[in-house]
């Protein structure tokens, strides 16, 4: 029980999610639906969850922007 929750107290938490499992970071030639398609999620959650980050456009992402991965 104590690992879990010190476990826990290292996440970091989001509004629009519960936690996140950590970040990562877009490599040259990576589009947001092939990132999400690792974590089984659609390209629009991403987005959603990393728009902050982001901004409104997100066929504007960079190499080394760094995205939220839900837990």
């Amino acid at each position: 029980m104590v690992w879990i929750a010190l476990i826990l107290s290292t996440l970091t938490y989001s509004q629009t999610l519960d936690v996140y499992v950590g970040e990562r970071v877009i490599k040259d030639g990576e589009w947001l639906s092939t990132i999400a398609e690792e974590y089984n999620m659609s390209w629009e959650t991403l987005y959603h969850i990393n728009k902050e980050k982001l901004g409104n456009d997100p066929n504007l992402i960079q190499p080394t922007d760094t995205l939220h991965i839900p837990l």
